[in-house]
């Protein structure tokens, strides 16, 4: 049986094993909730116990990807944590045996991203190697009409949570399908807030992203229609000499070189899925 976070006695004590491995963790939870991302609302809870008390954990997001062509249900694993004196007792095994057993039970592939894959394989992971496309591209100069930070845009949260919830996949090779809770928490923790996240003037276009030493580290567009990369590149304000694209698309032309994913950061599944060559999961959909 999952724990239930409307326990109010059991949803402190995940908060405090969460808390344990990930400092500052639960007040970001609390904020993104208050966002209307509940990570209470789309993670189901498995612990281990010990005498009573909650000292492990492992959430299980149930949502869907595009797997060659085939829209899927899948299973995020994520979150596994322990209490450090509590490490070495199997209780994280039993937390996780718990979550597995659930998404044999509703026939669903596990997916999770990790920096130490040699823990999961013996659950049943395999590791699958991701990569990010690289575009030779350069900024153009003097912008008609740039994307601005969504933070400083004026727009309200729901012109962006209603194009969350309408987005169309960037790829039907390989991504995720999202109604937006995922895509906000990710984000949010990712980045420390929504400062990567910009616009343009009628919230119709969402584009993550960043620049550093000259390179547009393009994470996720989110839109109803998914414009040509050139196009996109024309509302970059900030100048850069080159572009590294952190998803997988269908629609842009063929990158100009591919880059293996730092290894810190494993994509993992377990179940028959149909993983392709040459995809990366988004920051914004790695839980």
């Amino acid at each position: 049986m999952p724990a239930d976070y409307m326990n109010k006695s059991e949803c402190e004590q995940i908060f405090s094993v969460l808390d344990a491995t990930w400092p500052r963790i639960v007040p970001g939870i609390r904020t993104c909730a208050k966002l209307g991302w509940d990570w209470k609302q789309v993670t189901t809870p498995f612990v281990g116990r010990k005498d009573g008390e909650i000292v492990a954990h492992v959430g299980v997001l149930r949502s869907e990807m595009f797997m060659q062509g085939a829209r899927l249900p899948i299973a995020g694993i994520h979150a596994v944590s322990c209490k450090p004196e509590y490490r070495g007792n199997g209780l994280m095994r039993e937390a996780m045996e718990q979550a597995l057993s659930y998404v044999d039970e509703i026939g669903q592939i596990a997916l999770l991203t990790c920096s130490q894959p040699d823990i999961y394989t013996r659950f049943g992971f395999t590791a699958y190697p991701e990569h990010r496309g690289i575009y030779v591209r350069s900024s153009e100069g003097p912008v008609d009409q740039p994307l601005c930070p969504f933070l400083e845009s004026g727009l309200p949260l729901s012109a962006l949570q209603l194009e969350l919830s309408a987005r169309v996949p960037t790829s039907t090779r390989w991504s995720m399908v999202d109604s937006g809770a995922v895509f906000g928490i990710c984000e949010y923790f990712e980045a420390g807030g929504l400062r990567r996240i910009h616009c343009d003037k009628e919230g119709k276009l969402f584009v993550v992203y960043e620049v550093h030493d000259g390179t547009l580290e393009l994470i996720d567009v989110v839109t109803r229609e998914l414009p040509e990369l050139a196009q996109i590149l024309r509302m970059i304000p900030e100048r850069f000499s080159r572009v590294r694209c952190h998803f997988t698309v269908d629609t842009w032309e063929e990158p100009d070189e591919w880059e293996p994913l730092p290894s810190d950061d494993v994509l993992m599944l377990r179940g028959e899925g149909i993983v392709p060559a040459e995809i990366c999961l988004p920051e914004t959909a790695r839980w």
